[in-house]
């Protein structure tokens, strides 16, 4: 019998070498996060048996050499759709509108902020006579660009002494932060107000998917458990029903495996009471945005979340996507640090990160020098 280990960045890539080279036939004893001894050589141990002695690594074959010119030439297409871009937001502003009202366009549509929205927005500030005026156009852009989408700060929570838990669930596409998200509610709206938190993962169909989370709960001290049939989540609720908090991690769920997500949208669908969060990312391009969030409405969500505030510098796709979908705005999460770095969606924190195109809560004096109106007021105001 030949036993050997496999280290890899996750279990699942160790599992992978391990079959390459034993074969199918090869038995797992056990994985576990490597040793500190052996962490160089990958973050998690898979140990496999087998009664055919491992075949000899291949030699590696030489990668051909990269084409230099060819790479140029891909540089070179790069920067060109970057022009194209930028002189297509100049060549696309509509008219009828004031030269500082196209001013006033341009600003939002750089910072994400949709065609028809921006449109909306300058010709406010247009018939409002703010032309050349920073501080009476901020005024008008908050007025108006307020009245489109609403705010659901915090957790909608069962008020003091009444029966049974709450329930928030987070979905969202894979890569965008729902599990740290998840985490930082926990925190602030169970550990920090003394709320009894009981956290279920959903996402059990991936070899060592739930670790993250369950490392996460075990140093927090709240209580943790997957759910592996989608299924028994209301069993499990039941279980849990004397906890005040319930939040619910589910997978995340890419093109090619869409079909696994149904079990899990008629189970969250089954049960009462349930406040769904769908997680969106900022970093994503606009048009990624769209259609990943339009994927998601089948698990019927009723706020949004949105992460990865410190990837990108253009917030307009915050309100695009809370006056297409109709969904108000529940928290935003501006970095990576657990639990920090999470904040409740407030409408003036939203309005300020879309005109100003900035994370920072402050503009120092001076900073109207780097352009736009939107910094300039930012520096000028009391």
């Amino acid at each position: 019998m030949h036993v050997k280990s496999y280290y890899a960045a996750t279990v699942e890539s160790a599992i992978r070498q391990a079959r390459q080279e034993l074969g199918s036939e090869a038995m797992l004893l056990h994985s576990r996060a490597a040793p500190p001894e052996s962490r160089h050589l990958g973050a998690y141990e898979a140990v496999f048996a087998s009664s055919v002695e491992a075949a000899p690594p291949e030699a590696p074959r030489r990668a051909p050499a990269p084409d230099r010119v060819a790479g140029e030439l891909a540089e070179i297409r790069r920067q060109l759709d970057r022009m194209s871009l930028a002189l297509s937001r100049v060549d696309s502003r509509p008219s009828g509108l004031e030269a500082w009202g196209e001013e006033v366009y341009a600003e939002l549509a750089a910072n994400g902020l949709a065609a028809d929205l921006a449109l909306r927005a300058a010709r406010a500030v247009d018939a409002g006579g703010a032309s050349g005026s920073p501080e009476r156009t901020r005024r008008i852009l908050e007025q108006e660009l307020g009245k489109l989408f609403q705010v659901a700060p915090g957790l909608d929570l069962p008020a003091s002494g009444q029966a049974g838990p709450r329930i928030a669930a987070l979905v969202g596409p894979p890569g965008v932060g729902r599990t740290s998200a998840l985490v930082k509610l926990a925190t602030r709206h169970g550990l920090v107000r003394r709320r009894t938190t009981q956290i279920l993962s959903l996402d059990c169909d991936r070899v060592a998917a739930g670790e993250p989370l369950r490392s996460y709960a075990t140093i927090l001290g709240v209580a943790h458990d997957s759910v592996d049939d989608p299924g028994a989540l209301a069993d499990a609720i039941a279980e849990y029903s004397r906890k005040q908090l319930i939040l619910l991690d589910t997978p995340g769920f890419g093109p090619g495996d869409w079909e696994r997500a149904a079990p899990v949208a008629e189970a969250l669908a089954a049960l009462a009471g349930v406040e769904t969060h769908l997680v969106l990312s900022c970093a994503m391009k606009p048009s990624d945005l769209m259609r990943v969030a339009d994927r998601y409405l089948c698990f019927a969500p009723s706020r949004l979340l949105f992460t990865r505030l410190d990837e990108t510098s253009s917030y307009g796709t915050i309100v695009n996507e809370a006056v297409r979908l109709n969904l108000p705005i529940s928290f935003l999460s501006t970095g990576q640090r657990v639990p920090g770095d999470f904040e409740p969606a407030a409408k003036a924190r939203v309005l300020d990160l879309v005109l100003s195109g900035s994370l920072e809560e402050e503009i120092p004096a001076g900073a109207a020098a780097a352009g736009g109106w939107g910094s300039e007021y930012r520096a000028v105001a009391p």
